[in-house]
């Protein structure tokens, strides 16, 4: 199958994460949902970058510790993670985070990029090509919480990810993606685990792709208590609201004509009283933290961490 130019309308599941106890989430064994997320990141807005706290929808299928929202608004968030992150004694059935939006750059690997009867398209996009990751709500809407702009791309299997990635992505990744895909056969993930999947790296601010970066909606965690709902897209002929599941690609032959339709989506974000979110911390690995007692004890006997190493 030869790479081609797309603008994809990418459906994934839309449900809420909740505690699994009060105050804690544990690392997902079943079906992806959403998490409406809290961490220090950055933003893009009138052409300047701007550092803070900011919240965000978005994939994060390992730990986080939750805050509940005492008055939710309509299709606004319930709950508010914190997420990190430790590792486990075992991948086999952990749920993997992808995409991933956390450190220097976006990655997508892996879901959708097979079914049973062989490879998709979205296993060879070319770059420029854009996703839109979102889900369906009240079945007529599409909200999205990951724009990607496709910039570069690394092949890996179960037999070469370790060495081919090594250098190519951060050890939270590794830890939070690759090592659960590869371990478990829950989720995106198919019985035929040795087969070869593409990392796509997401284009950035600093290096776009004919002006286009990759985004998350997002505002300053100091905007409300309440959070925001998933802003809605309408873009007739490319975006079909009342997709449940699967994808749309919309091919096109030419990133001059996937620009406009990332401007749009972008004008859409913002006209809804969002902003760009470019960035997000990675999520800290509790068990690794010389400081994990500050964490609290709590925090880290649900984890599965050994007791904190003295100062």
């Amino acid at each position: 199958m030869q790479d081609r130019l797309c603008f994809v309308q990418f459906l994934h599941p839309g449900g809420e994460h909740g505690p699994d106890t009060p105050g804690f989430k544990g690392w997902t064994r079943g079906w992806h949902k959403r998490k409406y997320l809290r961490s220090t990141g950055s933003v893009f807005v009138d052409g300047h970058m701007h550092q803070g706290e900011i919240e965000f929808w978005g994939e994060w299928e390992a730990q986080s510790e939750v805050e509940s929202i005492e008055t939710p608004i309509v299709e606004g968030p319930h709950w508010i993670h914190r997420p990190f992150w430790s590792p486990p004694a075992s991948y086999r059935d952990l749920q993997n985070t992808d995409p991933f939006v956390f450190g220097d750059r976006f990655h997508y690997t892996g879901c959708l990029q097979y079914t049973r009867y062989g490879p998709t398209q979205l296993r060879n996009l070319a770059r420029g090509s854009v996703i839109l990751f979102g889900s369906n709500r009240g079945r007529s809407n599409f909200v999205v919480d990951t724009v990607f702009v496709v910039a570069d791309h690394v092949d890996h299997s179960l037999r070469d990810y370790k060495r081919t990635l090594d250098g190519v992505v951060s050890e939270t990744y590794a830890a939070v993606t690759l090592a659960p895909w590869y371990a478990s056969l829950v989720g995106c993930n198919t019985p035929d685990r040795d087969r070869s999947y593409r990392l796509y790296l997401g284009a950035s601010v600093d290096n776009p792709i004919d002006g286009m970066f990759s985004f998350f909606p997002c505002w300053p965690a100091s905007a409300s208590t309440q959070g925001f709902a998933r802003p809605s897209l309408r873009i007739p002929g490319v975006i079909t609201p009342t997709m449940t599941q699967n994808k749309r690609l919309n091919p096109r032959q030419s990133i001059g004509a996937i620009t406009p339709l990332w401007d749009e989506v972008v004008r859409q974000v913002m006209s809804q009283g969002l902003t760009l979110g470019i960035h997000a911390d990675l999520p800290r690995n509790i068990c690794a933290d010389a400081d994990a007692q500050d964490a609290g004890a709590v925090t880290r006997s649900r984890s599965g961490c050994p007791a904190a190493r003295p100062r």
